[in-house]
């Protein structure tokens, strides 16, 4: 039987991906940098580190689909992010995907971010899979970088290569800026967020690993480049309302100018977390409901109250 190769199982998205794979009865070899723990039946080969120069061929010799989940160990802050690192992760993601085109692989599928798109929108205007590609940091210049080093490779050859966009993923295991709203809202006892009035798409890891099943399961292999997001949209006031209903508290929100938060975060070097509380980032995926003929299976209050019984569970057991 053909077999799925999934590139850094052992991430956050990589390890639910593994997880779904196996229950569906499929056939996977889970590729991680260092040995993880993985679903039960699912073999994880232990590469160290993904690079230019590894070798694909034994694990991409008869697939059908490889998965490209991995990047490097990046540095915390964004804007740290070295020219050494980039051109590092562009040309690991050239060589793999040039590797599987090499193999013959019919399906090539890279999880991208929506950043490519930019950082916010205007209210009612958002983003489609054809909007400008704008990315306003380094992260997402890697990802545009490296979307573009794996089409250049498969090009010419049998090998279609899907990518997906999606906004900022939040599950069970999440950690980054997701991690730290928990926090917020499970400690913090005011707030001074009840004046933002944006909206931002998110998506459900579930919801997410759904959508790559979709293509994962499709007869002919998929090209193109595909949004995802949940049902809803929400404020970033809404947001904290629903986390607080999940983990038994909700901070008081107090009103405060968006301006204002603004300028006190540039005083203390905070201005691009503010700006995603305060700013508007959305999504329009029907072309990707169209053309995959899919929905988001589980609606946001689902995948917030899976995620905040995890953090609590988390915080418990530490």
């Amino acid at each position: 039987m053909a077999h799925i190769v999934v590139v850094g199982a052992g991430g956050f998205i990589g390890g639910a991906l593994a997880a779904r794979l196996a229950e569906s009865g499929a056939e996977i070899r889970a590729v991680t940098r260092r040995p993880a723990n993985l679903p039960s039946g699912v073999p994880a080969i232990a590469l160290g580190t993904l690079a230019s120069s590894t070798d694909w061929t034994a694990l991409f010799e008869g697939a059908r689909s490889v998965v490209h989940l991995a990047s490097g160990p990046n540095p915390t802050a964004a804007a740290a992010i070295s020219p050494d690192w980039e051109e590092t992760e562009v040309a690991a993601a050239r060589h793999l995907a040039r590797s599987a085109a090499a193999s013959g692989v019919p399906q090539l599928l890279l999880v991208s971010s929506a950043k490519v798109h930019g950082e916010d929108t205007r209210p009612g205007n958002p983003l489609t899979s054809d909007s400008p590609l704008a990315p306003a940091d380094s992260y997402a210049v890697v990802k545009l970088r490296t979307e573009q080093a794996m089409a250049d490779a498969v090009q010419r050859s049998g090998t279609a290569l899907a990518v997906i966009r999606p906004p900022l993923v939040y599950g069970p295991g999440v950690k980054g800026n997701f991690r730290a709203i928990l926090h917020l809202v499970r400690r913090a006892p005011v707030l001074p967020f009840a004046s933002i009035a944006n909206r931002r798409s998110l998506v459900y890891l579930g919801n997410l690993v759904d959508l790559v099943m979709a293509v994962l399961r499709r007869a002919a292999p998929v090209r193109g480049s595909f949004l995802a997001r949940d049902d809803e949209d929400l404020s970033t006031p809404e947001l904290i309302r629903r986390i607080g209903r999940h983990l038994g508290r909700t901070p008081i929100l107090l009103p405060c100018p968006a301006a204002l938060l603004t300028l006190g975060a540039r005083a203390l070097g905070q201005r691009a977390a503010i700006d995603r509380l305060t700013q508007s980032l959305q999504l329009d995926d029907h072309a990707t409901r169209a053309a995959l003929g899919w929905t988001p299976p589980l609606a946001v209050d689902r995948g917030l109250a899976e995620t905040c019984r995890w953090f609590l569970d988390w915080e418990r057991d530490r």
